[in-house]
């Protein structure tokens, strides 16, 4: 069953409903999913290029453009250079990483001694992590991040992470 999300002129979504509008200036057809994710959802959705996405998203994402009456995509933020450490810790562990993997990790990749004792007491105490790290360095390509790109994105992603995730 095709489903409609009435819009306004930057595609904010006002309602979505079942046939197509006759009379609504905006509109456009979304899937059953993204009808389900408006239904369900207490946030404001806006339809870009096809996409559903939320409010906060959009206005962090794009900038709407007077001239041509378009969202554009902002250029990304510079990442932090450190970020407070439970926050990586609370990334990682949505990535499936917990602070005994990175245990794990540390013992399996550093000679036994003062080196590992350091490494795994840092981890411990830290009270921030910066991009740079060697610790951060050496984890990135185990969790998928190969490049100082997605190192940059994950910072970011680490400082607005919240706990009520």
């Amino acid at each position: 069953m095709k489903k409609y999300a009435i819009t306004g002129p930057r595609g904010a979504i006002f309602r979505v409903v079942d046939e197509e509008p006759q009379q609504a200036q905006y509109y456009v057809e979304i899937t059953e999913e993204q009808a389900q994710i408006v239904a369900a959802g207490n946030n404001r959705f806006f339809v870009i290029a096809g996409e559903l996405k939320m409010r906060e998203d959009v206005f962090e994402q794009y900038k709407w453009n007077n001239e041509t009456n378009e969202w554009e995509e902002k250029p990304l933020p510079p990442p932090p250079d450190a970020v407070v450490a439970h926050k990586v810790l609370g990334q990682l562990s949505t990535l499936g990483v917990s602070e005994t993997d990175l245990e794990d990790f540390i013992k399996a990749n550093t000679p036994e001694g003062p080196t590992r004792i350091a490494a795994l007491n840092e981890l411990k105490r830290a009270t921030h992590f910066e991009r740079n790290h060697p610790l951060v360095l050496a984890v990135a390509p185990t969790i998928g991040i190969t490049t100082q790109e997605g190192i940059d994105q994950f910072f970011r992603d680490a400082n607005k992470y919240k706990y009520n995730q």
